[in-house]
């Protein structure tokens, strides 16, 4: 998480300073949360007012009536933040190229409503569901252990063990 800073508008100067330190925490976590909106073209959700407010600083609108159909959103990061932070050498990038070279196309989020986590970029293609994480690993699913709505691993089986419980309770 990056540093606790006073509630005042982020500017260049914010992002000069942390730019100068890339072996630091800040600079990490800025690269981090760069780097899927690099991808995204969009803002990940549930972020600090400073994470918030620096992506507003190194990105711009773009003109989406003339992107290629495969691209999510409607932002663009400016190309001296990209090439400063090395995002084209970052491992979700790396990942996430690798995976639209092979068909993949990114969807910003599980549904309406869903949060958009900075360290995932969702991925579908033909019917099929794949989650590169912020490491570059990959996910072959969506669904979220524990939520029986979204098909997660745990969700029947919790189903199927209450109703052996409410079974066994009447023998």
């Amino acid at each position: 998480m990056m540093r606790k800073h006073p509630r005042r508008p982020v500017t260049w100067s914010d992002i000069d300073r942390i730019l100068a330190a890339p072996k630091s925490k800040e600079f990490k976590d800025l690269r981090d949360r760069v780097a899927h909106m690099y991808l995204t073209k969009t803002f990940a959700s549930h972020l600090r007012v400073f994470s918030t407010g620096a992506l507003r600083v190194v990105s711009s609108k773009r003109d989406v009536v003339d992107a290629p159909p495969d691209v999510a959103g409607p932002l663009r990061v400016a190309d001296d933040v990209v090439e400063a932070l090395a995002l084209d050498s970052h491992p979700m990038v790396l990942k996430v190229r690798e995976q639209q070279a092979a068909r993949w196309q990114i969807r910003v989020s599980l549904g309406p409503n869903e949060r958009k986590p900075y360290t995932k970029v969702f991925m579908s293609r033909d019917g099929e569901k794949s989650t590169v994480q912020i490491d570059g690993s990959i996910l072959d699913h969506w669904a979220r252990p524990g939520n029986a709505r979204s098909g997660g691993a745990l969700g029947p089986v919790r189903a199927r063990s209450r109703t052996a419980q409410v079974e066994s309770s009447r023998s």
